[in-house]
């Protein structure tokens, strides 16, 4: 993915591992945190550069799961 991604998604990971709360993320306006829908019901996307999007999805035990890191403008 790159340096720029590279370097996004550490920080990215940082903030989810500071916040206790899942709902803590959606104070974090820069990250534009949004829900996603139809088969992807249940996760959720943050930017981490202008195409490129971290897919998470929280579980019940309280924790985040990371998906991956996609290409938001990709086939």
């Amino acid at each position: 993915y790159g340096a720029p991604v590279g370097r996004k998604y550490i920080q990215r990971l940082g903030i989810i591992r500071a916040v206790d709360e899942f709902s803590q993320l959606y104070g974090l306006r820069a990250l534009r945190l949004h829900q996603l829908s139809g088969n992807r019901t249940g996760q959720y996307a943050m930017i981490l550069t202008a195409n490129y999007r971290l897919i998470i999805e929280p579980t019940t035990e309280g924790s985040i799961l990371i998906l991956g890191v996609e290409d938001y403008h990709g086939d």
